[in-house]
């Protein structure tokens, strides 16, 4: 009897602890099913570090699973996410193609270790006015990965063939801007960031000839960015089991974050610019007890 009780207590505990150890994962989707490009998917910590290669699992998706080992001192840990498309076939879906990379920065929460997010890696279909009238209608929120990923491969079959600042790469820029509005701004918490580059691939299509167009999405990449900053209405609360050396990292990353990116900050807590140091203070007194 003693025996059988000590075997189901160590069953038990196995149990509970399995249950204890909380896991996320980032889950890339290629699209369409049976396309015209094959997708190398990888991740790295840093855009000049070397990249870690995600297979695809049975279901032909690719999945980057996370959990507290991911972190080290700070609540905060970002990635860069690579996404390849390569064409299966030459000229298709349309003459003179070439592979094409994206490398998205993507921001994970210790607080937030069971979330799951999905990519929609979609492939473009075609180029010309019909495709980027049909993108740029895209208006419910199931598409905007589509819009996303499709605008932004315009945007480098007209930058490649071309040359950045035709109409049809500008356009395209636009619509992949909006896509990601709507994706970051619908998501619980701001995870996916605008792609490395962006601004300066914005600069050269637009230049100094279409100044106000280029300010206007350049100015919604800072609001995309500004998402981040969601975070410090609740931060009291979803800090509140870290350590002291835990929580001086995390607001070491905030307070970097604010100084590389200034205007966003502002967006995003308006006239609280002091809305950092506040939500320090009190993070502070409650976990390090000062």
């Amino acid at each position: 009897m003693k025996k059988l009780f000590a075997s189901s207590l160590i069953i038990l505990c196995a149990i509970t602890s399995w249950r204890d150890v909380s896991s996320g994962e980032i889950r890339i989707h290629p699209k369409p099913l049976n396309g015209p490009f094959n997708l190398e998917v990888s991740v790295k910590d840093t855009l000049h570090s070397g990249g870690t290669s995600i297979s695809s699992n049975d279901e032909n998706i690719y999945v980057f699973s996370f959990d507290e080992s991911n972190f080290e001192n700070s609540s905060y840990k970002e990635y860069i996410l690579t996404i390849k498309w390569i064409p299966i076939e030459a000229n298709r879906p349309v003459r003179g193609v070439e592979s094409y990379t994206i490398e998205i920065p993507i921001i994970l929460r210790r607080w937030r270790l069971e979330d799951s997010y999905n990519i929609q890696a979609w492939s473009f279909g075609g180029i010309g006015n019909r495709y980027l009238t049909k993108y740029e209608r895209m208006y419910n929120p199931g598409d905007q990965w589509r819009k996303f990923f499709s605008s932004l491969q315009q945007i480098a079959y007209y930058t490649h063939r071309t040359r950045p600042n035709v109409p049809e790469a500008k356009r395209a820029f636009r619509s992949a801007v909006d896509a990601l509005t709507i994706i970051a701004r619908d998501s619980e918490v701001y995870w996916i960031e605008p792609p490395h580059g962006i601004e300066e691939r914005i600069n050269d299509s637009f230049g100094q000839t279409d100044t106000k167009r280029r300010r206007a999405i350049v100015r919604s990449v800072d609001n995309i960015r500004s998402l981040i900053w969601r975070d410090l209405n609740n931060i009291e609360n979803d800090l509140a089991h870290i350590s002291c050396d835990q929580f001086y990292a995390t607001f070491s990353y905030l307070e970097d974050r604010r100084e590389r990116n200034k205007i966003s900050y502002r967006l995003q807590v308006s006239q609280d610019s002091m809305l950092l140091e506040n939500k320090k203070r009190l993070v502070e007194s409650r976990v390090c007890g000062t």
